[in-house]
């Protein structure tokens, strides 16, 4: 079996995260110091083959091209491009706030890639997170 964990794969439209964060996109937590990990999408196109090629039986591969990004920085690059102002919540409001998403709005979901790169020879060169939120356009 071959898994590939894509924490967070985007495209140069980063639309999967922004119909994510649509919604709450105008707060974060005030304890919100998490972080989410990405990876751009032409880079984990480029670990799906290199972990087909290896076909390394049971094998799991982390498609992570930063370690984590910190919620605050998405949310205030989501605010940006939805031209509305983000604000601070309390914790004790997050989970009426975020609704669903709140089981993950507290948490860090840091992540590496480094054995990845060192079985594979992977490096992810695509753009960055809040580079790609930042150039993204909003509809």
């Amino acid at each position: 079996m071959l898994e590939v964990l894509d924490p967070l794969a985007r495209h140069s439209s980063s639309t999967r995260l922004a119909i994510s964060f649509t919604a709450p996109a105008r707060a974060a937590s005030n304890a919100s110091s998490n972080r989410w990990a990405a990876c751009h999408r032409s880079d984990a196109a480029r670990l799906y083959r290199l972990a087909i090629e290896a076909a390394e039986p049971g094998a799991r591969y982390h498609a992570v091209g930063v370690e984590g990004f910190e919620t605050r920085a998405i949310v205030k690059a989501l605010a940006r491009g939805l031209k509305i102002r983000a604000v601070s919540i309390p914790q004790e409001e997050a989970a009426e706030h975020f609704g669903w998403m709140a089981m993950f709005a507290g948490i860090d979901m840091a992540a590496s890639s480094a054995v990845t790169q060192a079985k594979l020879g992977w490096r992810p060169k695509g753009p960055g997170l809040i580079a790609n939120l930042d150039a993204m356009r909003y509809a």
